[in-house]
């Protein structure tokens, strides 16, 4: 398994792409993160990463989202601002996980 951890207590998230895969599909959606949970969108970036699909694009908005986030699959995380998008994982042990791991049959 190759798997990369991110160690912090704050991860700022812009312009941030994680691609696991060679190329994304045309056909990809888009899931969006606000603290709310409003207009259709996820409350959690963990939220946002489990209801993508491979290829996906994450587009979140601007908060404090106290969370570890795992992500395990190849999508586009975008953050609207790095000043204003935050990922803060004190107390917790990780940030956001990268696992790239992949199982060839």
């Amino acid at each position: 398994m190759n798997k990369k951890t991110i160690h912090t207590h704050t991860v700022r998230v812009c312009a941030f792409a994680v691609m696991a895969a060679l190329s994304i599909p045309l056909g990809a959606a888009t899931v969006c993160v606000n603290p709310s949970g409003q207009g259709g969108c996820q409350k959690t970036i963990a939220a946002a990463v489990a209801a993508a699909a491979a290829g996906d694009t994450v587009n979140i908005a601007a908060g404090t989202y106290k969370e570890s986030v795992t992500i395990g699959k190849a999508l586009a995380l975008i953050g609207t601002d790095a000043s204003k998008t935050i990922v803060d994982a004190t107390g917790l042990n990780t940030g956001i996980t990268v696992d790239g791991s992949t199982t060839r049959a």
